[in-house]
């Protein structure tokens, strides 16, 4: 049974460059005493893609922690792109934890939607711990890896912040048209 799950570490750094962001909002590249600004704007819509979509856009950890090997062990997925970066647990009488061979797990489909199954080849003896089994794995883009629609429903969605600052309606239906394939209900 899984015990615990959470982010483990969240890279925080806009897939847009401040370069990018800043051709994005038509100010020259010589012009500095915006970059904050223009780098808060940034951050912001690329938050609120993430809020709309439901998922998180930049690269992440998710951490599960299990009482022991079962299987499957099934959990939500981020995008098709969900990659199990390792499984450790800890063996019984151990203090430190015992990484699992990559050829001992299958990383596949759930019939549940939106979701993975993870299948053990072979289910070693864990000691007996809510956290036994420890399972990390990566979720996000960088920015070479993102789909096109979302970096540009953040340039979209940027551009709107910035040039709309002064009313506070920054959304911006062309960015939420380039978003809603990718939106998890």
């Amino acid at each position: 049974m899984v015990t615990h799950s959470y982010i483990a570490k969240k890279i925080d750094t806009p897939l847009l460059t401040l370069a990018q962001a800043k051709k994005q909002c038509k100010v020259s590249d010589d012009l500095t005493y915006e970059d904050d600004l223009i780098t808060e704007y940034n951050v912001s819509a690329q938050f609120a893609c993430e809020n709309y979509l439901n998922r998180s856009i930049s690269k992440r950890d998710f951490v599960m922690e299990a009482s022991k090997f079962f299987s499957p062990i099934t959990f939500e997925r981020n995008y098709e792109n969900d990659v199990i970066t390792k499984i450790e647990y800890y063996a019984p009488g151990a203090t430190i934890l015992t990484l699992l061979p990559s050829d001992q797990y299958k990383l596949r489909k759930s019939n549940t939607i939106e979701c993975f199954d993870i299948y053990f080849v072979s289910m070693p003896e864990t000691a007996e711990r809510d956290d036994a089994v420890i399972i990390t794995i990566a979720q996000g883009f960088d920015a070479a890896a993102c789909p096109k629609p979302i970096l540009q429903a953040i340039r979209l969605q940027l551009s709107s912040l910035y040039v709309f600052r002064e009313d506070g309606n920054g959304n911006n239906a062309a960015s939420l048209n380039l978003l809603r394939p990718y939106r998890k209900f």
